[in-house]
């Protein structure tokens, strides 16, 4: 009877809910989950996030949230560090260098010359350049980016001393 179509409807109902939140947060994330990094994360923080199957490193600085770029899209691009995360789509992201200046990609192609190659002694180093950034954790992401280097191009990074990183 009438209890097992109510039943039915209402699972149908509860799937729907389902099914649009997917929809919204295939990205892995939500505006809500944005408010709550702001919220929760202090000043020249960091932090791991995970977003689309993905970890990258977080920063919170100038009162706004950026990911260090390490997608190889960006190998060739010397002084792209830094995209800040403005919404959920990723339509109002912006990119930055290692001083939280506005990337130029302009100026960049006219400097380049040769292959460029993102090391971790230029990630410490563009770290450890922010105000209140302890160098331990500028060194923690040099090593941490160093791990993902091996792993991506099986070429050891090299760290501050010349050893490989691990």
């Amino acid at each position: 009877g009438g209890g097992g179509e109510g039943e039915l409807l209402e699972k149908m109902r509860r799937i729907q809910i389902v099914n649009d939140w997917m929809q919204q947060s295939a990205s892995q994330l939500t505006y809500h989950g944005i408010h709550e990094l702001h919220a929760e994360m202090q000043e020249d923080q960091l932090c791991v996030f995970f977003r689309n199957n993905h970890f990258s490193t977080m920063m919170k600085h100038r009162r706004e949230l950026f990911t260090l770029c390490t997608d190889l899209g960006y190998l060739d691009k010397i002084n792209l560090v830094w995209e800040r995360l403005a919404d959920v789509s990723g339509e109002n992201s912006s990119f930055f260098d290692g001083d939280f200046n506005p990337y130029n990609h302009s100026a960049e192609q006219r400097a380049a010359t040769g292959t460029p190659v993102v090391t971790a002694d230029s990630v410490a180093s563009a770290l450890a350049n922010i105000g209140n950034l302890p160098a331990k954790a500028a060194t923690a992401v040099g090593e941490a980016v160093g791990a993902v280097g091996d792993v991506v191009t099986g070429v050891p990074v090299r760290g501050p001393d010349g050893e490989a990183l691990r």
